[in-house]
């Protein structure tokens, strides 16, 4: 059942990596940073073997400054990817339980 706070409601996903970035980011060690938005990730192992090794840097900032285009779409409910701590891009597999990631990197 659909709970009554989301009943007729339009709800937009947003993969916070991958939606917007507001400003440059420094390289990870070891990681993988997409120049722009629109290059495809790198599907399987990197270079050097590593998987799930590249990210696009997106943040909470990017998403703020996009929410007058959110909201022009109708949406009215937000559900983000996780915003915590994490080595990989979609942040399910979070690293730590004690610290809240400060700034995505």
């Amino acid at each position: 059942n659909v709970p009554d706070w989301a009943k007729g409601k339009i709800i937009y996903h947003i993969f916070v990596d991958r939606f917007n970035r507001t400003k440059d980011k420094e390289e990870i060690r070891g990681r993988k940073l997409h120049k722009d938005i629109s290059e495809d990730p790198v599907i399987g192992p990197d270079e050097t073997g590593k998987w799930n090794n590249d990210y696009y840097g997106g943040d909470l900032k990017g998403i703020i400054d996009k929410l007058d285009y959110i909201e022009s779409l109708g949406v009215t409910i937000l559900y983000l990817s996780p915003v915590v701590y994490s080595q990989s891009t979609h942040r399910y597999d979070r690293s730590t339980h004690r610290d809240e990631e400060r700034e995505l990197p």
